[in-house]
């Protein structure tokens, strides 16, 4: 059976379904860690370099929120209508629709 790929880590490393992580080396050495030995490393390596561990679904939520967050901005900045109004320069050009007179009843 073929292992199958891990795409953590920019698909330089996998998990097996045979129950270890594998990875090859650019000079074609492999290596193959069983999990509980690979997951105690791994928490030594990261304390060691004062990384919290962490998973790709926390990590895509942050992002998630701070690019909405961006995106508002973004709107904010771009339906300014004021601020395109006073722009003294070229490059912009604001078309308004024309208002229906609202009819008074008499």
């Amino acid at each position: 059976m073929e292992k199958m790929r891990w795409y953590a880590g920019s698909g330089k490393h996998f998990y097996s379904p045979m129950g270890c992580y594998y990875t090859r080396l650019e000079d074609g050495t492999e290596i193959e860690v069983h999990p509980k030995t690979y997951d105690e490393q791994f928490r030594a390596y990261l304390e060691r370099i004062g990384v919290q561990r962490t998973s790709w679904y926390t990590i895509m939520q942050q992002a998630e929120k701070e690019w909405n967050e961006y995106c508002q901005v973004m709107d904010d900045f771009a339906e300014d209508l004021q601020q395109w109004l006073e722009y003294q320069a070229r490059g912009v050009v604001v078309e308004r629709p024309h208002k229906r007179p609202t009819r008074v009843k008499p």
